[in-house]
């Protein structure tokens, strides 16, 4: 199993609205899609004012 981890204390921003926006978070949607073609998992979590934090876990194997 592998695992990235990063993290920020940016300005943050509201992840569901952006999550469920058509006309925003291109980039956030294009990193999930691509997690998720080696079974990976994406958590995303942040707070406008408090920065953001990303985990992204998959096998290892599913990479070959």
């Amino acid at each position: 199993i592998a695992t990235i981890k990063y993290s920020d204390d940016g300005i943050g921003f509201d992840y569901d609205k952006i999550k469920n926006s058509p006309k925003t978070g291109t980039g956030l949607r294009n990193i999930i899609s691509r997690v998720k073609l080696f079974d990976g998992i994406v958590k995303i979590t942040s707070k406008k004012g408090y920065g953001m934090k990303v985990k992204i876990t998959f096998e290892v194997s599913n990479l070959f």
